[in-house]
């Protein structure tokens, strides 16, 4: 099954109408035949790196991809996910044009019924309502981001932790200028994979006792963000 998700995932990348861009796959220590799919791309397609790394989890797996990617601009997307093959094109022209530090977009969501509304319509935010809207709406994802590069200044994962993506949305609002949403689907998420943390439908209030509440809860406080965001 796995390999039926990883072959079209990555499918949809290699495909895009926009085709400058790198591809990093990096193989967190899977036993399956994840490596074989991965090398039989990156000997076949110049744009594709391929890194091994034993068993240490999402966090340091994009953490790597941090570390060794040599582009403008960053998206995470996960092994059993795809994209629409017009993403990085409406992506990118969107931030060129409006000279955006962080783009971000809707996924396909089963429990999101309103994929048709809003096509396109592109919203300038300040930090306060990027951090406001993803609070409310509890979309703490990380692959729903076109990211400049200039963003991830020491900007990491937290690794071996427990919703250790809840605090990153924060700390690329915090280091970004300027900040868009493109209310509209671009991501499919897979649901009936749902071995993925990030797809619960918590709010911040219900990660408390977890120290990625914590952590958060300390990350706007100390970077002036608004009340109500610190009130989450």
């Amino acid at each position: 099954n796995m390999e039926k998700y990883l072959n079209n995932c990555i499918n949809s990348v290699i495909n895009q109408t926009y085709q400058n861009i790198e591809i990093l796959l990096i193989n967190d220590g899977s036993s399956d035949s994840s490596e074989n799919i991965c090398l039989k791309y990156a000997n076949s397609n110049e744009r594709i790196k391929y890194f091994y790394q034993k068993n240490g989890g999402v966090s340091k797996a994009r953490n790597f991809g941090i570390i060794n990617f040599s582009g403008d601009y960053v998206m995470f997307l996960d092994s059993d996910d795809f994209l629409d093959l017009n993403t990085i094109e409406t992506l990118v022209q969107t931030t060129l044009k409006n000279n955006l530090d962080v783009l971000e977009f809707k996924l396909y969501l089963e429990s999101d019924r309103n994929y048709g509304l809003d096509r396109n319509q592109l919203i300038f935010e300040e930090k306060n309502q990027t951090a406001l809207r993803i609070i409310n709406n509890r979309t703490f994802y990380v692959t729903n981001k076109l990211i400049h590069k200039s963003v991830f200044n020491n900007i990491f994962f937290i690794e071996n932790q427990i919703y250790e993506d809840v605090l990153f949305p924060f700390k690329i609002i915090n280091n970004s200028k300027s900040l868009g949403y493109l209310n509209s689907c671009f991501y499919h998420v897979v649901e009936d994979n749902s071995n993925s943390l990030s797809r619960g439908n918590y709010s911040l209030r219900q990660l408390d006792q977890i120290k990625s509440y914590e952590q958060t809860i300390d990350f706007v406080k100390n970077n002036d963000f608004d009340k109500e965001v610190i009130q989450g």
